[in-house]
């Protein structure tokens, strides 16, 4: 497996409130985490930096016990994992916020992907999205947590009008604005398409998605040969570069794992 990624404070904001991580651990699984933070510059970029820690600090956890010769855990066990993983971030995130006035009503959203031989885990909370690209298809494996897309959904917007709308960027669900939070959890199963060399993982915030549709993000993937050294680093950087050019009014953070 390859991967890359890279934060990007955008044209407009003054902080980048972002936070990510990328890591592989010794059993050879690869975790990759995307949060944007809310609530002010301050209590933004804290409440994604305490959010990301506390995630991987949990699953890194579980990890430990694959990596030093535990018993392989079922689908089950992991995806119990990763939920408790999102529990432990929002608690992390709700406390810090209790303890801090001039924290208070910050939260991030949260996406992350756990690649594990031949499944990927991916939990998402909040409008940061997953989406999956096997040679010339893509699909967004998330749903947003997101008002026009809870009206998307009940039929009272379509999808165009979602996209444009001055609403877009108000989430329905966050880590650490309440005491409990409900994430989302998908299981996908890698089965290669004919004539795939690879299958791709991009786990990105809304700073790019906002600036960069999906027919535009599959062509700068399928720009680079994979298997080239670097091709993802490439990606992840035009696909940066894409979002900045077409006005990059958010922070821009990109995830990209190959397998």
């Amino acid at each position: 497996m390859y991967y890359y990624g890279k934060s990007d404070v955008g044209k407009k904001r003054a902080n980048n409130q972002d936070s990510y991580t990328v890591k592989q651990y010794k059993c050879g699984a690869v975790l990759g985490v995307v949060c944007d933070g809310m609530g002010g510059a301050h209590g933004g970029e804290t409440a994604s930096a305490t959010a990301l820690k506390a995630f991987t600090d949990a699953v890194g956890n579980m990890m430990k016990g694959i990596s030093g010769g535990g018993r392989k855990p079922t689908d089950r066990r992991i995806a119990e994992a990763l939920l408790d993983a999102v529990g432990k971030a929002n608690t992390a995130v709700y406390t810090k916020a209790a303890e801090n006035e001039g924290l208070e009503g910050m939260g991030t959203t949260l996406v992350s992907s756990l690649v594990f031989e031949d499944r990927i885990f991916t939990v998402n909370i909040g409008d940061s999205r997953m989406y999956l690209i096997d040679n010339d298809k893509i699909v967004q494996v998330t749903h947003d947590h997101s008002y026009v897309q809870y009206l998307v959904d009940i039929g009272k917007m379509t999808e165009d009008e979602a996209a444009s709308s001055r609403n877009k960027n108000i989430i329905t669900r966050a880590i650490g604005t309440e005491e409990e939070t409900e994430p989302d959890i998908y299981l996908t199963e890698i089965k290669r398409g004919s004539g795939s060399d690879s299958i791709h993982i991009l786990l990105c915030t809304d700073g790019l998605t906002n600036h960069v549709d999906k027919k535009a993000i599959l062509k700068i993937i399928n720009s680079e040969p994979m298997g080239d050294v670097g091709a993802e680093r490439k990606i992840v950087d035009s696909l940066i570069d894409a979002a900045n050019k077409n006005g990059g009014s958010d922070n821009i953070t990109a995830v990209l794992i190959s397998v």
